[in-house]
């Protein structure tokens, strides 16, 4: 159930979202060896006014509205709010 949304990977970073009612899930993949700095702007569509995502793992809050730092061969998983 819900949508499957994903953005053709750029970089070597690869995104897609999960949406089902009012929740939206963003996961974000990192093929890359080095650290990539991840904008958002690609997926104003999806984010609109939401302000942070925060991550699945460790209750980290990401700030949406600046780069995301995504560590070299690395995922992250944010619900966004």
């Amino acid at each position: 159930q819900g949508k499957f949304i994903h953005f053709y990977p750029s970089g070597g970073v690869y995104i897609y979202f999960r949406k089902y009612e009012d929740e939206l899930v963003m996961v974000l993949m990192n093929n890359n060896n080095k650290t990539k700095n991840i904008s958002t702007d690609r997926f104003f569509e999806l984010l609109a006014d939401k302000k942070q995502g925060i991550s699945i793992v460790g209750n980290k809050v990401y700030d949406l509205t600046s780069k995301i730092n995504l560590p070299g061969k690395s995922a992250l998983i944010l619900e966004i709010h």
